[in-house]
């Protein structure tokens, strides 16, 4: 693990994009700041999320322009997400339970008016395990608690 910057300007020196003062930010976050605003990795994930939800036609649409204009890029996404899936599939996989929990997500979706997604109880691209892409390790939440999760062990989230 490499050693963090205490100091804004050494971390911008070094070409990082984050650095640690150990000090609180105004909402009370001890973690890493962004070196080009300041702005603790907390407060911007927070508002990210809140950005996110409430501008929703908004980002449909721009994710809609973006996927036309460059379909290279969702295409070579898609496949890496595949890739990471097909990595984690182990052969006694139950693929039928799997596309149930999916078929769920789209019901709950069209029955509830939000959005739902299935989400690996233990990510597959986790920071300290990695899960597998089973129905054991996959249920249905919303998307907003999803994004919040991002890929955390339930452990990790209270860290």
């Amino acid at each position: 693990m490499t050693a963090k910057c205490k100091e804004r300007w050494q971390a911008m020196a070094e070409g990082k994009s984050t650095y640690f003062t150990g000090k609180p930010c105004k909402h009370g976050h001890i973690c890493e700041r962004q070196t080009d605003n300041k702005t603790c990795l907390e407060c911007s994930r927070a508002s990210n999320i809140k950005h996110y939800w409430k501008f929703p036609e908004k980002r449909r649409a721009a994710l809609k322009l973006s996927r036309e204009r460059h379909p290279d890029v969702r295409a070579a996404i898609q496949m890496k997400r595949h890739a990471l899936e097909l990595k984690a599939t182990v052969a006694w996989a139950d693929y039928e339970k799997i596309q149930d929990l999916y078929r769920e997500s789209r019901r709950l979706t069209d029955l509830t008016g939000i959005l739902h997604h299935v989400d690996h109880i233990v990510p597959l691209q986790g920071k300290s395990v990695c899960g597998l892409h089973v129905h054991y390790n996959m249920r249905v939440i919303t998307a907003e608690e999803n994004m919040k999760k991002h890929n955390k062990v339930f452990d990790e989230l209270f860290d």
